[in-house]
């Protein structure tokens, strides 16, 4: 799975503004030049730096700016002993909130989703449980609105039911009484304060502006390479094709079934789906014992269900499903050929004879979905790129002193924003380098991005603001022309939430 060194990561870590930043910090020059709301703002500064009188977690802690808001054991390799993450014994004695033997190997999280934490009745946080990965943040306003035959309004977490009302809204009182909490007593007041309506709101409203607007028009792509192509055709395909002689049966892909235009969501709603994939023998399920997901609901009442994600973001934010059941976005595409996905609900739910691909077909899929994630990565490296181009500024020299030699020029006042944007431009641009450079993917698209990653970088270190200036736009140009080099019709509406830190 593509992630960044962990030199990159570090450089990024320093560059990010202390757990002691305000809203009018660094990233307060993006509201005053009107690139983002100041509620986008306050809710970026709750998400990444809020800890809620808690254990010193924050949402920030599983859904890091500079790792696509998500964690895998790669990422969580790159970090110190003492980080927030690792918290793992809590009072009592006993008691844990994270499996220490399936974190940093796996990337699994401790959830008790069956449980009310609010409903004063003792509960078994340590028997009661599931262990899963952490979804992204990416798009959820193109992707969290239910389907009518869900109880929840919202599709949230990995199956609706991460948050206590069912909304992304209440989503982060959820969010701070599971893993923010100082002790499983779970008292509200001792161990961690609830945010306050106008707080759940504000951060509502950063989770919103993240990621895409909208979902992309697929029938309208062209792609350079051909087996992009291949795979949005095949991606769209929703028939069966006869035996020929000497060989099997075969179909599309029939991923708009689910996936409509490589969203979550079909008619704007997202449904949630029994795949089968719990059942996939994982290596967390080899390496120790932990309850089965039974997605959601609890009880009797459980149905084995989970959110359908969004595609385009898919190639490197793997491990994949809620289980990090594999690796790969090759080995996921994979699954749906799989008897279990063909036997599984959703599997029987398909027209005609389920999914089994030609030879080629799960790499042609693939490789479609990591251009499509590769012109996303690099959509939001440009956006970063140009908003800190209009955040320099050429500071009024000092005046000189006749017979003294002249002073240096003050300091950029917007230098952590500006620094920040170009780093963590570069680590989308590096994602797409990543993504499609292990499948020998976009050859024209990564020439423009080495030297947009070079630019960039170039510009971090320049001290003059001209000079500095310059760069920035030159590597804004490279960007775009690697997006123009992977295809046509690759155009997203991009959030404003992408800017903040």
């Amino acid at each position: 799975m593509p992630k960044r060194t962990l030199l990159s990561c570090l450089a990024v870590a320093l560059l990010l503004p202390s757990a002691t930043a305000r809203a009018d910090g660094p990233g307060q020059v993006l509201v005053d030049k009107g690139l983002v709301s100041q509620e986008a703002l306050d809710g970026a500064e709750l998400f990444f730096r809020g800890t809620f009188s808690g254990n010193g977690r924050t949402c920030g802690t599983c859904h890091p700016v500079d790792n696509n808001l998500t964690i895998d054991p790669e990422f969580i390799s790159t970090l110190p002993p003492d980080d927030p993450l690792f918290t793992f014994d809590l009072p009592p004695d006993d008691g844990f909130l994270e499996r220490e033997d399936l974190l940093a190997p796996f990337g699994l999280i401790l959830e008790n989703v069956d449980l009310d934490f609010f409903d004063g009745v003792p509960d078994m946080p340590r028997v009661d449980f599931v262990m899963r990965s952490v979804p992204h943040t990416l798009s959820l306003s193109t992707s969290i609105d239910s389907a009518d035959e869900l109880a929840e309004p919202q599709a949230t977490g990995w199956s609706a039911d991460g948050s206590p009302d069912g909304t992304l809204l209440g989503f982060s009182t959820g969010a701070v009484a599971q893993h923010f909490t100082t002790s499983l007593d779970r008292v509200v007041g001792q161990d961690f304060v609830l945010p306050t309506p106008q707080e759940l709101a504000a951060m509502e409203t950063y989770m919103l502006s993240v990621g895409r607007m909208a979902d992309l028009d697929i029938d309208s792509l062209t792609f350079a390479d051909a087996a992009g192509e291949r795979g949005r055709d095949l991606f769209l395909n929703i028939d069966d094709f006869p035996a020929l002689p000497g060989q099997e049966a075969f179909t599309g892909g029939k991923c708009r079934f689910c996936h409509n235009n490589a969203g979550a969501d079909i008619a704007d709603q997202n449904f949630n789906r029994d795949t089968g994939v719990e059942a996939v023998v994982t290596p967390a399920r080899l390496a120790a014992t932990f309850p089965i997901d039974d997605g959601h609901g609890s009880g009797t009442e459980a149905d084995g269900r989970f959110n359908v994600p969004p595609l385009v973001e898919a190639a490197d934010t793997g491990p994949f499903f809620h289980n990090n059941a594999f690796d790969t976005i090759e080995e996921a595409v994979g699954f749906y050929s799989s008897d279990t996905f063909n036997g599984s609900p959703a599997g029987l739910d398909l027209s005609g004879e389920g999914i089994h691909l030609a030879p080629g077909g799960k790499e042609d899929i693939a490789a479609f979905l990591r251009v499509v994630n590769a012109a996303f990565n690099i959509a939001i490296a440009k956006q970063r790129t140009d908003a800190a181009a209009l955040v320099v500024t050429k500071p009024r020299p000092i005046p000189c002193i006749w017979g003294l030699p002249c002073p240096p020029p003050p300091p950029e006042p917007n230098e952590v924003t500006i620094t920040t944007l170009l780093a963590l431009a570069n680590v989308e641009a590096q994602d797409a380098v990543d993504v499609l450079s292990e499948r020998s993917l976009g050859a024209a698209a990564l020439v423009e991005l080495d030297l947009a990653l070079d630019l960039n970088q170039q510009a971090i270190a320049e001290q003059d603001a001209n000079a500095r200036k310059l760069l920035i736009v030159s590597a804004a140009q490279h960007l775009e022309s690697a997006g123009a080099a992977l295809g046509g019709g690759l155009d997203f509406q991009l959030g404003a939430g992408n800017l903040l830190f």
